[in-house]
């Protein structure tokens, strides 16, 4: 990790410092490196600590390394992704649905440097989602079966 890549933060009272919002920064080789991260997006993956991912690649984050290589496919081709829901595993394994937006910074000769970013773990929401428009979907099938 270079410190000329990493977020200028090193204020303890910074914003992606007391951010509740996973935010990251990984580079653009393949596999790609993990430049930088804040404390909520270590939490959201289950490390306790910086040491615990360091030497890890984006892409051990992935349930299906199909899914990352069309968001990298779309964030180089558009240089921004927006919402894309991906399944991704934390380190014991245990897998979560996330919601990621991010931006590729290119220097002023269109290199490619690194990926900004946010991911937000909406699992329970997809779940909420699931159990109220499950009991609908059925009463629906209900009453279309009986008026027949």
């Amino acid at each position: 990790m270079h410190k000329t890549d990493r977020f200028s933060s090193d204020d303890s009272n910074s914003l992606l410092r007391i951010l509740s919002t996973p935010v990251f920064r990984f580079g653009c080789n393949d596999p790609t490196s993990i430049i930088d991260f804040n404390q909520a997006f270590l939490a959201m993956f289950g490390f306790k600590d910086r040491s615990e991912i360091e030497g890890l690649s984006e892409i051990d984050l992935y349930l299906k390394p199909l899914e990352r290589d069309l968001m990298w496919q779309e964030l180089r081709a558009k240089g921004l992704v927006i919402d894309r829901e991906m399944s991704f595993m934390r380190k014991d394994k245990r897998v979560f649905l996330g919601r990621m937006t991010s931006t590729l910074i290119r220097d002023d000769d269109g290199n490619e440097l690194y990926a900004d970013g946010v991911i937000d773990d909406i699992s329970d929401q997809k779940v909420l989602l699931h159990s109220v428009t499950e009991p609908n979907a059925k009463n629906h099938s209900i009453s279309e079966a009986t008026s027949e």
